[in-house]
């Protein structure tokens, strides 16, 4: 069956909340992976949706649960490179992260491009994502880590 998925030429909260919609509809379905790519057309949309983040958090927790596989790696290396658009490493940081919701890499520049896009609440729900993370996870990368940066290092860095 598929999914409803609004024009993409069309942009903006109206917008992205069909695509949210649409995406929270495919998760009851088990839809996982499908839920993720509408989540991350509707971030791309509305960026500053925090509970949007959040929701697709969840949903790739709840993905991984059932044995959702990371990421492939030529799919990884692809995201891992970095663009002149912080919102774009946000999202390209967000979806390594949502096939690999474990990893506190990929968290870390999801809060840092969070940061360099001016997304101050997404920023600030990430950094404190982070901080659970490293409570749970020992003493990786975490919220301390994070700076906005201007260099070249990709997605994951």
């Amino acid at each position: 069956m598929a999914t409803a998925v609004p024009p993409a030429e069309e942009n903006g909260p109206a917008r992205a909340a069909e695509y949210f919609r649409s995406a929270r509809a495919a998760a009851d379905r088990g839809r996982y992976r499908a839920a993720i790519e509408l989540y991350l057309e509707g971030l791309r949309r509305d960026p500053d949706d925090v509970e949007a983040h959040r929701e697709l958090r969840q949903i790739a927790l709840r993905r991984r649960a059932v044995g959702g596989k990371r990421a492939g790696i030529f799919r990884q290396i692809r995201l891992r490179r970095r663009t002149p658009s912080p919102l774009a490493n946000l999202l390209h940081a967000e979806e390594l992260l949502a096939y690999d919701p474990a990893n506190i890499e990929w968290m870390v520049a999801a809060a840092r491009h969070a940061a360099e896009a001016r997304l101050e609440e997404t920023a600030v729900w990430l950094r404190e994502e982070c901080r659970k993370a490293t409570t749970t996870n020992g003493d990786k990368p975490g919220a301390d880590h994070i700076q906005p940066t201007t260099g070249d290092e990709g997605a994951g860095r």
